[in-house]
């Protein structure tokens, strides 16, 4: 159970934040996928790193994607009542 103060609902200055940061991730998915399939298609050793990386960077996507469609802002994350920590965004 969450202890978050009463949530609120996102800014459109969150909102637009949510997106800035899913199209980081989606940048970041897609360079790694073109290298990863370049790299196959080298049949080079060094793709397993790059294997790893894209694991990675899609993960990110799906959090910052999860995150984009919370709709509201709270003290703690709550992603089972649609709630973003309000800690996200502290760099805005």
């Amino acid at each position: 159970m969450s202890n978050n103060y009463k949530p609120r609902v996102k800014t459109e200055e969150e909102k637009a934040h949510d997106l800035a940061q899913v199209l980081k991730k989606v940048d970041k998915c897609l360079k790694y996928s073109v290298q990863l399939v370049d790299e196959l298609e080298e049949c080079g050793d060094a793709w397993l790193s790059t294997v790893k990386d894209a694991r990675c960077a899609i993960i990110e996507l799906g959090h910052a994607n999860n995150i984009m469609d919370q709709q509201k802002v709270g003290e703690h994350f709550d992603p089972e009542k649609g709630i973003t920590g309000d800690y996200y965004y502290n760099d805005i």
